[in-house]
């Protein structure tokens, strides 16, 4: 642009710029912007959905929500039912399988001995880790 605002349009319209491509090229400007802002709205909105979606609200505490059915037991630790488990009994290959390995736990692990096998210790667990 050879001039201010006020200058004549060097498209030759004999209008100042500013009110004929300077005015084009601000609104340009301003929906590049809305534009942009909208995209970063949808990633954003997207973050929250995925993680949501994929990890829950692990803060969220779910009460058993009525009788337990048949065969099912309330784990208030997962908020869900699960299968009624049978008493343990010793020797037996539901015991061995429950009992925790021998040694130190891998890092940043923790025996579940309900499950029998290595959860992920959420008290050691940082923010970056956990998505």
């Amino acid at each position: 642009m050879a001039g201010g605002r006020n200058a004549p349009c060097p498209c030759g319209s004999g209008r100042k710029y500013k009110h004929c491509c300077g005015l084009k090229t601000q609104m340009a400007k301003t929906r590049r912007l809305q534009v942009v802002v909208a995209l970063v709205v949808v990633v954003v909105a997207a973050g929250v959905a995925a993680k949501t979606f994929f990890f829950g609200d692990k803060g969220q505490v779910v009460s058993q929500p009525g009788p337990a059915p048949p065969g099912k037991a309330w784990s208030e630790e997962h908020g869900h039912w699960h299968n009624e488990q049978s008493p343990l009994q010793p020797g037996t290959a539901t015991q061995a399988r429950r009992t925790q390995p021998e040694g130190p736990p891998p890092p940043g692990k923790v025996w579940n001995a309900e499950h029998g096998h290595w959860h992920n210790d959420l008290a050691t667990q940082t923010p970056a880790d956990s998505g």
